[in-house]
């Protein structure tokens, strides 16, 4: 198969050879340099001679301009020292974005020779008719980029200040410019710019022969002058790659620019190397399929199956990068071979998320040194990256401290005291100048490094590490040459800025095995096979969220790229990629964004259309994937075998040992869902309990109960009058207990403050109390007989053993009739029986109704907890009542409508609790799921049940 770059070689003679060295190629892309290298070592392989000069054409013209690109962090510092004159008010990390857009436009305006001056004047008048006749779309846009900026969201404020900074672009744009021009720095546009100026002033010196110019496409208006001064000079000569397919029709968009260039350049230094695809017997196959995954399993499929080789002349081409990984991960293990063009982000490293999470804890904390406070949520995110983990085990033991303290904030000091190993304590102190903080983490990396590299068994993580520190002392020096002192979060934002670009790159031969790349670098290259996955509107052709200040109406004015022509561009190649394919996958995902976008691309159609009636075979098809017949999760049954049965033993007296009680909760649960009962009280999976900052319900009602108990534990036994009930909230004690009750609950320290939504709730809290007590002061005097009692149990026989049964009483006082109370405090939703049924005279329904329906859960608590109360203390009259703090303004809501609860009715419930008992250790009987899936709905071991 002749590719492309053979038909250059092939106009290279053997004499040619000696003055050889004297010529340079110019290609798109420095993959096409690897490859040209090696298509003419191949044909001259016999020979010995000097290689030529093989450049993409951003090296060639950095070669012939004889000056050297400024990084970008550098232009942006510069151009913000300008801007700062304008807006004294804007810092660096806000300006950060707005001047990187600003200096892309400046490359286009430079790169493509429009005047600047006029642009500019014209895009301030732009806007200004803009605010006046009413906000297009473009102006929305760019109002929302330049509110990310100034951070403003006053509407009046923010379009005043956008049009006093437009009004000044111009300006800076010229000063820029100049500030330069004085130090000696550049940009891309603005080199090939200058280049393409002295070519027009027939000033420019070439240090080669001749030129050869090949695999190009859409020119910008410097590379067009630039070439045009080349031709003419009879200097050099141009290769051009087109198919008759959108060569000879003009409504073939990919056909756009080389259609024009064929017209302009003619004669023997253009060189025309056209195909005719339709001609030929190739195959194209359009596939299309679910998700990336699907996408990545098909890939391997051909490669498995041998329809697509895995070797050089093929091409596995990503028009989405994000499937580089689905797409390794899928590759058969019989495909060893492999060169992978893309590198592994660096910012989506374990590495970056471990320096990300230094710099967030180090920005949110308060304080300095010695009187430094953490976030918890920071620490644990730190802690808990897996590169620090594995050189330093203790973080998990720091994690398990800090969640058992149920801190928001944590005192340096005391976080010092927990941490031992160097390794962690390092990542707890920065220097207090901003200035010394890139030093310290270079130093601090290179520490990392050797641990890691001691381990022995993680090359991956070193090789993070190395690029990494090549980035950062790479910035380092750019920041020292700016003397420029930035603060913690600028110095935040240059990383992740300086990184965003940084790859680290996979180790292979780039000339072996199979060739795994993104589009654009496909660019002058040519395969026998193709598979080309995620061919897709918004990928062919690029979507179009380009994010520049100049509207589409001045980009045409100013003969700028819009997004027609960077269509074009992707059509063009993504055509001439396949003009020499004799085996071509195209592959589609079949699944539509939520916003419908995500057909499949344009091009696509485009071809479907085009190649009728050609030689080309085309096949279609949709692969789905396989589901199983029936979408519900399969019903899972506990059998109670002998290692079941000897789990529940631990509820047995059976030894001297008390055995585990069986508590109303515990009977709750088995009543929801029987396998919710096994996970949790039989095998006792621990439930996975997730970190937050803010109080969860659960904690919510920890701190009133406790906080309720502290306030009556001091009365029990004793008659709680009104007077000291009013005292004890006069004094302003209600907020120490609930203080108190933070702490007793490792929910509060003191080298911490409450904030946020935590403080909220503690001023909930508190005025729950006050109505308590309020509540309490009605019905005074009492006598308080006890508080979060244990005290109720009793042994129930179970055939030849016997079982506890228990609860915690929340509250039993005695009224002032002698009545008895039990009273049980709930925080959350409490779903009462309705008042009509309430008094229902048939014991056995409305028994019934509590051991059935776990809805009434608080009842069954209740009667539960009367019923031991009335087998410990028989005769005495008892009544029973639910506290809901929800619905507070009712007070106690007592059952059977606040009757003494009567013997008759505890006989049915104790024997509807025998039944239930029984039923738990009935062999017979399984641990199934509730068939109620609103119960699954909050359940820890949901994932197990697929609900």
């Amino acid at each position: 198969m002749s590719v492309f770059l053979d038909y250059i070689v092939e106009d290279i003679s053997a004499e040619e050879l000696p003055t050889l060295h004297d010529k340079v190629f110019v290609f798109p892309t420095r993959r096409a340099c690897i490859h040209f290298r090696k298509t003419l070592q191949e044909k001259f392989r016999e020979h010995t001679f000097w290689s030529p000069e093989i450049l993409s054409i951003e090296d060639f013209v950095v070669k012939i301009s004889d000056r050297q690109l400024t990084d970008e962090l550098t232009l942006i510092i510069q151009l913000y020292n300008i801007y700062h004159k304008v807006s004294p008010t804007i810092t660096l990390d806000r300006f950060y974005s707005w001047g990187q857009v600003l200096i892309s436009d400046f490359d286009e305006v430079d790169r493509y020779m429009a005047d600047g001056s006029k642009l500019y004047q014209n895009l301030q008048e732009y806007h200004d008719i803009e605010s006046f006749l009413g906000e297009s779309e473009e102006m929305k846009q760019a109002l929302v980029q330049f509110k990310k900026v100034v951070q403003q969201d006053d509407p009046t404020h923010l379009i005043k200040a956008f049009s006093e900074t437009w009004s000044q672009v111009g300006k800076v744009y010229h000063e820029f410019q100049q500030l330069l021009a004085e130090q000696e720095m550049t940009y891309s546009g603005l080199l090939f710019k200058e280049v393409a100026n002295k070519a027009l002033d027939k000033t420019l010196k070439l240090p080669y022969s001749q030129v050869v110019f090949a695999g190009f496409n859409a020119l910008s208006q410097s590379e067009e002058v630039l070439f045009d001064y080349i031709i003419n000079e009879e200097k050099g000569t141009i290769y051009w790659d087109a198919d008759e397919l959108y060569l000879q029709n003009e409504h073939e968009e990919a056909g756009q620019f080389v259609r024009r260039y064929k017209r302009k350049w003619k004669g023997k230094n253009s060189k025309w190397v056209v195909t005719d695809y339709a001609s030929g017997s190739a195959s194209l196959n359009f596939v299309g399929t679910s998700h990336m995954v699907g996408q990545a399993k098909i890939s391997s499929e051909l490669l498995l199956t041998g329809a697509v080789p895995a070797n050089m002349q093929t091409g596995l081409i990503l028009a989405d990068e994000n499937m580089l990984f689905p797409t390794l991960y899928a590759l058969p293990d019989s495909v060893r071979e492999v060169n992978v063009t893309m590198g592994y982000p660096l910012s989506k490293s374990s590495l970056n998320q471990l320096v990300e999470s230094c710099f967030l804890l180090h920005i949110s904390k308060r304080g300095q040194g010695e009187k430094a406070y953490f976030k918890v949520r920071e620490v644990i995110a730190l802690l808990e990256n897996p590169m620090l983990r594995s050189v330093a085990p203790q973080a998990t033991e720091v994690i398990k401290w800090l969640k058992y303290r149920r801190s928001v904030w944590v005192s340096g000091a005391k976080l010092m005291d927990e941490i031992t190993s160097t390794q962690l304590q390092a990542w707890f102190v920065v220097p207090e100048k901003s200035t010394e903080i890139l030093g310290y983490l270079v130093d601090h990396l290179v520490k990392l490094f050797n641990a890691v590299k001691a381990q022995g068994n993680n090359p991956i993580e070193l090789e993070y590490i190395y690029h990494y520190l090549k980035a950062l002392k790479q910035l380092q020096g750019t920041i020292a040459e700016n003397t420029y002192s930035a603060d913690l979060k600028t110095i935040f934002k240059f990383i992740k800025e300086t990184l965003k670009s940084v790859k680290v790159p996979f180790v292979g031969e780039p000339l072996e095995g199979l060739q795994i790349m993104g589009f654009l670098e496909t660019r002058a290259l040519d395969f026998e096979n193709l598979i080309i996955l995620a061919s897709n509107e918004g990928n062919l052709p690029a979507g179009r969220s380009r994010i520049t200040y100049i509207p589409h109406a001045l980009r045409k004015a100013f003969k700028l790229p819009t997004f027609e022509e960077l269509d074009a561009i992707y059509a063009y190649h993504f055509k001439r990629l396949l003009q020499r394919t004799k085996n071509a996958y195209v592959i589609y995902n079949t699944e539509l964004a939520v916003d419908g976008s995500g057909e499949k691309s344009r091009y696509i159609l485009q071809l479907q259309n085009a190649l009728i009636g050609s030689k080309v075979k085309i096949t279609n098809s949709v692969i789905s994937q396989k589901v199983p017949l029936s979408t519900d999760p399969i019903p899972i049954n506990v059998e109670k075998t002998a290692a079941v049965l000897e789990l529940l033993q631990r509820f047995k007296f059976q030894t001297e040992d008390e055995p585990a009680r069986l508590s109303p909760t515990t009977l709750v649960t088995y009543i929801e869902c029987k396998l919710r009962f096994y996970f949790r009280h039989v095998l006792k999976l621990p439930e996975y309990e997730n970190f937050s900052d803010d109080i969860d319900p659960r904690e919510f009602g920890l701190i009133v109960h406790r906080a309720l108990e502290l306030i009556y534990a001091n009365y029990e036994g004793e008659t709680v009058s009104r007077d000291v009930l009013r005292a004890f909230v006069k004094d302003g004690r209600v907020e120490e207990v609930v203080k108190d009750a933070y702490k007793e609950q490792q929910l509060l320290k003191d080298d911490q403050l409450l904030e946020g939504r935590n403080l909220l709730n503690k001023g909930i809290i508190v005025r729950i109390l006050n109505k308590v007590l309020d509540l309490d002061i009605r019905e005074s005097p009492f006598t308080m007989q006890a508080v979060e009692t244990k005290q109720l149990r009793m042994k129930m026989p179970l055939g030849d053993n016997e079982i506890l049964l228990g609860g915690t009483v929340d509250r039993i006082d005695q009224d002032k009739h002698g009545v008895y109370r039990i009273i049980d405090y709930k925080t959350g939703i409490t779903d009462m029986m309705p008042q009509s049924r309430r008094t229902n005279a048939d014991y056995e329904e409305y028994i019934e109704e509590y051991f059935n329906n776990p809805k009434f859960k608080s009842g069954f608590q209740a009667y539960y907890y009367t019923y031991l109360f009335q087998k410990l203390f028989p005769g005495q009259k008892v009544k029973s009542g639910i506290f809901a703090m929800k619905e507070i303004n009712k007070g106690v809501q007592f059952l059977r409508n606040g009757e003494a609860i009567s013997p008759a009715l505890i006989q049915e419930f104790e024997k509807k609790l025998i039944g239930l008992i029984q039923e738990i250790f009935n062999p017979e009987i399984e641990f199934s799921q509730t068939t109620d899936e609103k119960v699954c709905r909050y359940c820890a071991y949901k994932e197990i049940c697929k609900r």
